[in-house]
């Protein structure tokens, strides 16, 4: 993986400035939008423009016009489809973002 993606990467999920949820890389809810750690990873590198907030069942989708893609933009930051589903599972079954960015430190 780019050692300069994944170094900013685990400080966002370190930081204390994205919650955490499931089921979805972003998804909007009455108390703010909830991340899933590889949203985190979309919103570090592209930014907030990355996601068309209007989307319908208050999951962030990536904007039409964007150049990321769910599956082309894990291969262009290098986190394999592997460690991407790991990341995933362990995400939504509740393991913290400080936790992840352990196994990410070792493993990525």
């Amino acid at each position: 993986m780019n050692q300069e993606i994944k170094k900013k990467w685990v400080a966002a999920l370190r930081s204390g400035d994205y919650t955490q949820g499931d089921g979805a890389l972003c998804r909007l809810t009455p108390d703010g939008a909830k991340y899933c750690c590889l949203g985190v990873l979309v919103e570090e590198v592209e930014g907030e423009d990355a996601w068309d907030f209007r989307a319908t069942s208050q999951r962030c989708t990536f904007q039409e016009n964007s150049a990321v893609l769910a599956g082309g933009y894990l291969a262009k930051t290098g986190v394999g489809s592997g460690y991407a589903s790991d990341l995933m599972r362990m995400n939504d079954l509740g393991t913290s973002f400080s936790e992840i960015a352990d196994y990410i430190e070792e493993n990525l």
